[in-house]
């Protein structure tokens, strides 16, 4: 078995945007999206991986996941700003 080993923010990088390729996917090929969102994020766990996601179908559908308890989020309106946990 070959394994590949990063750091940092290049490895946060890759785990993201491989974890939104994935519910991505999975969505487009007919999967509802909290189960994309599930299926990805216990993949994502099996690795010990560090991530947090919003989605929204194209019915209007949100979910929200993240794989860490202390995870923060931030919203703005163009002129505001305000983080929440």
């Amino acid at each position: 078995m070959t394994k590949v080993f990063m750091a940092g923010p290049d490895l946060q990088a890759c785990l993201c945007a491989a974890l939104a390729t994935k519910i991505v996917t999975r969505v487009t090929d007919g999967m509802p999206l909290e189960a994309a969102f599930q299926k990805s994020f216990n993949e994502l766990k099996a690795i010990d991986g560090f991530a947090g996601a919003i989605g929204i179908s194209a019915a209007g559908e949100l979910f929200h996941l993240d794989s860490h308890p202390s995870m923060v989020f931030a919203w703005t309106d163009g002129q505001h700003l305000q983080f929440f946990q």
